[in-house]
């Protein structure tokens, strides 16, 4: 539902393609009409929708009954993913995973996913933990590893972290 230019669409076009599913695009000159989408993926049993949290929010909210029942799996990315969604998601499709994924632009589109489970019962949502071949650290203004739960920046270090930003910290 995103250009073809944003770094996650890609994701969503190998992911599809590399399993031997089928890709939908809804029609250029409809692609932001959400009923529009509601019904293609009624339509067309579509059982995995990558979108913004955002995004699939208005989904939720704009669907008939049963509409989106075909959802198997929804990945939300691209911000950050609010508790009313869960929610939402909970009493809308239940029997779909929900996962919500997280990676800053240098980490060549995730670098973290979290799926949601039924323990979650306020904000905030997690990032999740690293995605293979990724870790992470919280460290503190002075360069320091911050105890668990602390606020701190997030560094991500691994294969999938773009060249050029090793001790670029204006980047």
């Amino acid at each position: 539902l995103s250009s073809f230019a944003f770094d996650s669409s890609m994701v969503g076009l190998f992911w599809t393609l590399a399993t031997g599913a089928t890709l939908e695009l809804p029609p250029v000159a409809r692609h932001d009409d959400v009923l529009v989408l509601d019904e293609l993926i009624e339509r067309r049993r579509i059982t995995h929708l990558l979108a913004l949290p955002s995004l699939y929010r208005v989904l939720m909210s704009e669907a008939t009954d049963g509409q989106l029942r075909s959802l198997t799996t929804v990945i939300v990315a691209g911000e950050a993913c609010s508790f009313d969604i869960v929610g939402r998601h909970r009493a809308t499709v239940p029997s779909a995973s929900l996962v919500n994924e997280y990676g800053p632009t240098e980490a060549t589109v995730w670098s973290h996913a979290y799926v949601l489970d039924d323990d979650l019962d306020s904000d905030p949502v997690p990032i999740g933990t690293p995605i293979p071949g990724t870790s992470h650290v919280v460290l503190d203004e002075t360069g320091r590893p911050v105890a668990s739960g602390e606020t701190g920046e997030l560094l991500v270090a691994g294969a999938g972290i773009s060249a050029g930003y090793l001790g670029r910290h204006d980047l």
